[in-house]
């Protein structure tokens, strides 16, 4: 199994404005063009159904490999239910990290 993200700096850092310009540049680079979609969408608790269907996609494994797993892995989204992560009725969120982030991107113009 490939790692999914690994981030050269402390998100908390990058979200408390104490990251340096290049490494918040860097954060981002990193935040796949998957992951800013999927945190898009993320609007509310969305069950991994609905979020697919949002994305207009129908392979659950390439939901969760490329999409999912590295938005939870960079902090941009939590599951409702962590204890149970198989569960029919887990719905993922946004995380505060996520909210800011995206706040960022959408002053920035940016894509998501």
């Amino acid at each position: 199994m490939r790692p999914i993200l690994s981030l050269p700096i402390n998100i908390d850092d990058l979200l408390h404005g104490k990251a340096m310009e290049s490494e918040r540049v860097e954060f981002t680079a990193q935040v796949t063009a998957q992951v800013a979609k999927l945190a898009g969408v993320v609007t509310r608790e969305r069950s991994r159904g609905e979020l697919m269907h949002s994305l207009d996609l129908n392979d659950r494994m390439h939901f969760s490999n490329e999409y999912l797993q590295p938005a939870i892995a960079v902090g941009l989204i939590e599951m409702a239910v962590p204890d149970k992560p198989t569960s029919r009725f887990q719905k993922v969120r946004l995380t505060e990290k996520g909210r800011a982030w995206l706040a960022e991107q959408r002053k920035r113009g940016g894509a998501a």
